[in-house]
C-alpha cells in the first residue's frame, strides 16, 4: 500500500472501534438485555449470560482492523482486476 493510505486506515479503525466500543457501552446495556430475553430467562441464568457477554467482549475488538483490512483488501483486488481487464480490452480492440 501507498504510505499515504496508513493514516486513513489508522483513522477507520479508530472511529470504529469508538462506535463498537459506544454501543457495547451506552446502547447495548443490562437493562436492553434483560427487557430483550429477560422473560425466558431465571436471573441467575440472566446472570450468567451477561458475565460470558462482558468475559468476551473484547474479542469484538480484535476483530475491527481485520474486517476494515478484508474491506479494503477485497476492493483493492477489484480495482486491479478492472485495471488488468480494461488494459486487456483495449488491446483486442
Amino acid at each position: 500500500m501507498i504510505k499515504s493510505t496508513w493514516p486513513i486506515i489508522l483513522c477507520l479503525c479508530i472511529i470504529q472501534f469508538l462506535i463498537a466500543f459506544y454501543s457495547q457501552t451506552y446502547l447495548l446495556t443490562d437493562d436492553l438485555y434483560r427487557l430483550i430475553v429477560g422473560a425466558q430467562m431465571t436471573d441467575r441464568q440472566f446472570d450468567d449470560y451477561l458475565e460470558f457477554v462482558r468475559k468476551w467482549q473484547w474479542v469484538s475488538y480484535l476483530f475491527i482492523p481485520l474486517a476494515l483490512l478484508l474491506r479494503i483488501s477485497f476492493t483493492w483486488i477489484c480495482y486491479l482486476l478492472r485495471r488488468v481487464s480494461c488494459k486487456g480490452l483495449a488491446v483486442m480492440k
